[in-house]
């Protein structure tokens, strides 16, 4: 993702040139989004229950509501650095497996299609994690049957949820 993240407002001249190489690019917020859905289904919740009257830990959160994302213990636990490095191990094997092959017009670089891919890490988070297995080459193993989709053809042209979802359900379907 080096150089794919839009960072907004605030340009400088670095970023600027890190960005200009990349062929495709996506804002910062999908990629934000992407991270959060692991760990929380609620996040507006999870500020206001740790913020409220004192600052709380946030291994606070665990006793305060129910929630089922698939690192959210990871996340009470402060095993930042797991979180971490999944998702970067997982955006590595979605390099080699979708973007380094992607044409142009593939929607699997357009926002649709890396949301699609961040459902895709949530879907496998949790296995992964419990079999004690986030390397590249297990994400790269797991979307390997889904590499010859062909996500530029026009039943993948839609820039909406139902785009998303029609990524996201293929995807799920070839790995499955």
């Amino acid at each position: 993702m080096k150089g794919r993240i839009l960072i907004a407002p605030k340009k400088d001249e670095a970023l600027a040139l890190l960005s200009a190489r990349a062929a495709w690019k996506v804002s910062t917020a999908v990629i934000v989004e992407g991270i959060m859905r692991l760990i929380t289904t609620n996040p507006k919740k999870d500020t206001s229950n740790l913020l409220d009257t004192e600052r709380k830990p946030r291994n606070a959160l665990g006793s305060l509501r129910s929630d089922k994302s698939p690192l959210r213990t990871v996340y009470l636990e402060g095993q930042d650095a797991v979180v971490y490095t999944m998702t970067l191990n997982y955006l590595i094997a979605c390099e080699k497996v979708f973007w380094s092959t992607a044409g142009a017009g593939s929607f699997i670089t357009k926002t649709v299609g890396v949301q699609a891919l961040f459902d895709i890490l949530r879907d496998l988070a949790k296995d992964a994690y419990e079999a004690r297995d986030i390397s590249v080459a297990y994400f790269t193993n797991k979307l390997m049957p889904a590499s010859e989709i062909d996500f530029s053809t026009d039943a993948f042209r839609n820039a909406s949820g139902s785009g998303r979802s029609l990524i996201r359900r293929s995807i799920s379907e070839a790995i499955e």
